[in-house]
């Protein structure tokens, strides 16, 4: 739910290891990162501090999907910039021809 074991990983550290970052037990940290309990905002904050990243995006796995999905689409507008691109100069070769 939270992606904490993605950033977990990114780190390579053991759950035990996170678990005792947090001063917490190892089965409470696995609910944690299996989403079964909710995370709250102080060991959002030192999760994040941790890990070097916002704490919304610990809490607010959507952004990740919004983020990818920008980058969708400013791909799709480049490609189509591009491509309209070569379109006017395929124009402008036919253009020329047509005058000579």
């Amino acid at each position: 739910m939270y992606n904490l074991k993605k950033y977990r990983n990114s780190l390579s550290m053991s759950s035990k290891e996170v678990a005792d970052y947090l001063n917490m037990s190892t089965s409470a940290y696995s609910a944690l990162e299996s989403g079964v309990t909710k995370l709250d905002i102080e060991r959002a904050a030192k999760l994040s501090k941790l890990y070097g990243i916002k704490i919304d995006e610990l809490i607010n796995p959507h952004n990740q999907i919004l983020e990818i999905v920008e980058n969708f689409y400013k791909a799709e507008i480049t490609d189509i910039k591009n491509d309209l691109s070569e379109i006017k100069e395929s124009l402008t070769q036919i253009k020329n021809k047509l005058e000579i």
